[in-house]
């Protein structure tokens, strides 16, 4: 419910103002729980019970904590999916209609509403499975919400299930039947529209409402639960899972003399001459009833997780940064911007797998980085490569968000909260982590865990993608096009350090218009391409002219795999050596470096039948990759040339100053005018140009 309500703040787009969240329990899990929703939102605040009463009665107190001239939007707290527009159709139904005292949503499972569903043809025809004799393990993460992944029913056709028949085990799932026809032996056949009827008492009328609730919800068939207009009560008890009440109608008739739900519905509007009408526009689902707790043995709540699961907000409070994790994210991206501006001398180093298939493999390959990133840490800067997608220009395994098994079931929820945990473990071993935006949307996921970005060179043209580097808090790489073309990259720097305003969505799942502020971290990939390479010093030098002529840093990273390595993992050392000649003849344009690197060498297919238990540990399933052991020497001799080019700054500035000094001298001294124009010419020109080509490459 936590990612519903935020969804309907008004700083999301939504129609709550507050959130007041009514303590009703001495439970110490429960309260610190609450403690730790409180801390997390300034909009949220806490109606404590316990100086009045807790448990049933606690009901019946929350009321007088209202306040006057407002309206207040009920909600329970087992309600489970919310539309994006139930809460503003209900207050707009209950604000233009002041005869209606109470506003109810269209609840899926309430008595009377569940009685309307079956009658207007919105529920389906579902039987728990029963031959399954051994009770499958609780797998909450890889669990589908989607009807459609799941197998038809199969059993005898006369097989009739009680509707108060016990669950077959823990965790047992309801299945469709194949034809519409079944409705009629299944549970809802029996529902009533009676307050206190089987919709209330059975488990199995409720459990079979929410598979069909899934069902339309995948479908996008929901208009299958409206019909057209309010539906008025008549003073029939209606359950209270979500309405919309102003504060004054029930302060001015406190105290209540009896429960709330029937105060609310039947008593009061009775007494004012009101009415309570349903917007049959606004739907929402409730749980269960104290009569339906076997529910809970059914899989129907890992389901509406795994759908919550999709919204950026509850991934991120499920799986929260540690303060470890923020403190290396945040010195990881101060690292890297102060070597792209040319405030730290040292080398960039993005290393790690092509992408990661393996979390276990890829905390093995950071534990040994970081320990390798200690080590050289004066002279490079090393984030660990992270990347969770693989951009296809055919088909094959797509990344761990996409496939987290291997296996081709692709379940993107499951991969999603596996790719969280993996950077945020990543992150609180102290490794700051890269990673390749290759979509518009998983950044939402994630980006708050990363200190690097890359664009890759089949999207480095997009303008969605562009917008998207514009609002970025990281540093943002892009490479140069397939085909070797650096312009597109440049361009893409450019485009990416202006303002822009375009469609998005928000971390609650809302469609927004996004406004972004400019990202001035970008630089340029230079990856080769079909045409070549470009990592050598002719093409670092042309690099620098496109750049300077653009009035952007002369500043690059050098890819030494793909196209530089013409797709042989084994031309990466290659490749680095000759970065690293350039870097000893006192180059100060190339100030990363990126290296496809993992624990052995090399790839492997995977087999037929899918699946990480048969695959090698720490050998990719994309790109070849080199092995740890050449990893090491590589980023060694990097770290030497990176001290031989401060040797060589050092030496070149100390010849300059000494040039001029001894030009004037002795041309003043011998009264020769040429030696002094010579001296202070050749001097000063030797001292600007170094200067502004220092200047230009620090960002200056």
């Amino acid at each position: 419910m936590k990612c519903f309500l935020e969804r309907n703040l008004v700083d999301n787009g939504g129609w709550l103002d507050e959130v007041h969240w009514v303590q009703n329990t001495a439970k110490k899990d429960d309260l610190k729980y609450l403690e730790e929703i409180l801390r997390g939102q300034p909009r949220y605040k806490k109606i404590d019970l316990s100086g009045e009463g807790v448990g049933f009665v606690g009901y019946g107190f929350a009321w007088g904590h209202l306040e006057r001239g407002c309206l207040y939007v009920k909600i329970d707290d087992d309600v489970v999916w919310i539309a994006d527009d139930a809460i503003p159709r209900l207050v707009s139904l209950k604000h233009k209609n002041p005869n209606y005292l109470v506003t109810s949503a269209n609840m899926i499972n309430s008595p009377l509403m569940g009685w309307m569903h079956y009658h207007i043809g919105a529920l389906h025809p579902y039987l728990p499975e029963f031959n399954v004799y051994e009770a499958p393990m609780l797998d909450v993460w890889s669990k589908s919400w989607r009807y459609m992944d799941y197998p038809y029913w199969e059993g005898p056709s006369d097989y009739y299930f009680d509707i108060n028949q016990d669950p077959p085990h823990d965790n047992h799932r309801w299945l469709r039947l194949k034809n519409d026809s079944d409705i009629h032996r299944t549970p809802v056949a029996e529902i009533e529209y009676k307050t206190w009827g089987t919709g209330l008492t059975s488990w199995a009328i409720a459990a079979q409402q929410h598979y069909s609730f899934l069902e339309n919800l995948a479908n996008h068939e929901l208009y299958r639960y409206t019909f057209g207009k309010p539906w008025i009560t008549d003073y029939r008890r209606l359950s209270i899972n979500l309405i919309c009440v102003y504060a004054n109608d029930v302060l001015d008739n406190l105290p209540m003399d009896t429960v709330d739900e029937e105060w609310l519905t039947v008593n009061l509007p009775k007494k004012l001459g009101k009415s309570v009408a349903v917007e049959s526009e606004a739907l929402a689902v409730h749980f269960t009833f104290g009569t339906q707790g076997k529910v809970g043995k059914t899989d129907l709540l890992a389901r509406y997780r795994s759908y919550a699961m999709e919204s950026v907000s509850l991934l991120q409070s499920q799986i929260p940064q540690a303060e470890a994790s923020i403190e290396t994210v945040a010195r990881g991206r101060k690292e890297c911007k102060e070597i792209i501006h040319g405030r730290d001398d040292r080398l960039l180093v993005m290393v790690g797998p092509c992408s990661i298939h393996d979390p276990a493999a890829a905390i093995e390959y950071a534990t040994q980085l970081k320990e390798l990133a200690e080590k050289l840490s004066n002279d490079l800067c090393i984030i660990m490569r992270a990347y969770l997608e693989k951009p296809r220009t055919t088909v094959g395994w797509k990344g761990l968000i996409n496939d987290p098994d291997i296996d081709e079931s692709y379940q993107i929820n499951k991969g999603l909260t596996v790719s969280r945990q993996l950077y945020s473990d990543l992150t609180s071993l102290g490794m700051p982590i890269a990673s390749e935006m290759l979509d518009t949307i998983s950044p939402q996921f994630l980006a708050d865990l990363i200190s690097l970005g890359a664009i890759g060179a089949r999207t480095t043209e997009s303008q969605l993608h562009r917008e998207l580097a514009s609002g970025l808090s990281f540093p943002i790489g892009f490479k140069n096009g397939t085909d070797g073309s650096l312009s597109v990259a440049i361009d893409a720097v450019g485009a990416a350090a202006a303002k822009h305003y375009f469609m998005g969505v928000t971390k609650q799942g809302l469609a927004a218009i996004t406004r972004t502020s400019g990202n001035e971290d970008g630089f340029v990939i230079l990856r080769g391409g079909s045409k070549g390479t470009n990592y050598d010093a002719e093409n670092v030098a042309a690099a620098r002219e496109a750049l300077r002529k653009k009035g952007q840093r002369e500043v690059m990273m050098i890819d030494c795999s793909h196209g530089n390595s013409k797709k042989d993992h084994r031309n990466q050392p290659g490749v680095a050596k000759t970065i690293a000649d350039q870097l000893r003849q006192g180059e100060d344009a190339i100030v990363a470096v990126m290296i496809e690197s993992n624990l052995e060498e090399g790839s492997q297919s995977v087999p037929p039948q899918g699946g990480l238990a048969s695959l090698r540990k720490g050998v990719s399933i994309t790109d070849k990759c080199v092995s740890w052991s050449t990893t090491v020497g590589m980023l060694e001799d990097l770290a030497d040339a990176v001290r031989t080019r401060r040797e060589v700054r050092k030496a070149k500035q100390n010849g300059e100053t000494k040039g001029v000094a001894n030009g004037e001298t002795e041309g003043v001294a011998n009264g020769e005018t040429k030696g002094v124009a010579n001296g202070v010419v050749n001097g000063v020109a030797n001292g600007v140009a170094n200067g502004v080509a220092n200047g230009v490459a620090n960002g200056h």
